[in-house]
């Protein structure tokens, strides 16, 4: 299973995360309903190539 893009936590009102079989299945982030997380999501895929590139503190503007 790929672990690349995964909401660890969000703000709004949608859960990160859901249970099966007793066990935490995180979400997504460029597939939850809350239109401005995968807009995120998708400009830090475009702009590092995956998540798992990102690999170290940064301050970011995105415009959404």
């Amino acid at each position: 299973m790929e672990r690349d893009g995964q909401l660890i936590g969000n703000s709004g009102s949608q859960p990160s995360f859901t249970r099966v079989n007793n066990q935490a299945q995180r979400f997504s982030a460029l597939n939850i309903s809350d239109p401005v997380i995968p807009a995120a999501a998708q400009t830090l895929q475009n702009q590092f190539g995956s998540f798992q590139k990102i690999r170290k503190t940064q301050r970011l503007k995105i415009k959404i």
